[in-house]
């Protein structure tokens, strides 16, 4: 295509340099990240001469300085426990530290893991998958703006007083019209707004 002729040598070279650079990337040293920004993505993978769904999980950290970058990478058949696990200890394994905050989705594997390996650690749920989860209590399709309208009304509130005040007139607002809405909302949105703590209510020390 450039016209360039390339050996099967040189492309075995190639890609062998390239698997030295991945390797170093994988295991350089890590620090302090505060944050950490956990999500899975699943890819077609062949395996044993087959086609199948593969797990690839990844891990974000956002430093004291506000930059993020990605941590680890890992492929696996599943999100089982076992697999977050492992990503975590290899993470805690270089050096990792002062992690303080976790957003990610509600998969039981990942909540596990997350528990076992970083105990105590604030968890956040991710508000993509929240908006998500919320619109399937749209009954009809002019629903769908006025819940996402609802949400981030409470997402951008000032601090986690405010948040709580917004959450309980929005429940309050559905609980006879959408009584199914209404009880998700109050049992499952509170773990969503876990961020609005980190924000100073006005006069409240």
């Amino acid at each position: 295509m450039c016209g360039y002729s390339v050996s099967t040598s040189q492309v075995s070279k190639a890609a062998l340099l390239l698997d030295e650079e991945i390797d170093k990337w994988r295991n350089r040293p890590l620090g302090a990240y505060p944050m950490l920004i956990v999500d899975a993505t699943y890819e077609d993978v062949r395996i044993d001469r087959s086609v199948v769904s593969g797990a690839v999980l990844v891990v974000f950290g956002i430093d004291n300085d506000g930059r993020r970058s990605i941590l680890g990478v890992s492929t696996s058949v599943s999100e089982a426990e076992v697999h977050w696990k492992t990503l975590f200890q290899s993470l805690t394994a270089r050096g990792l530290h002062g992690v303080k905050y976790i957003v990610s989705d509600a998969h039981e594997g990942l909540k596990a893991a997350r528990k076992a390996v970083f105990p105590g650690v604030v968890w956040q749920r991710c508000q993509f998958h929240l908006q998500q989860n919320a619109q399937k209590y749209a009954t009809k399709q002019e629903h769908r703006k006025e819940i996402a309208a609802e949400i981030r009304s409470v997402f951008n509130a000032e601090d986690i007083y405010d948040a709580e005040e917004k959450l309980k007139r929005l429940v309050q607002k559905h609980e006879k019209g959408k009584p199914d809405y209404a009880l998700w909302l109050e049992k499952t949105f509170p773990k969503g707004c876990q961020y609005s703590k980190c924000r100073r209510a006005k006069g409240k020390n």
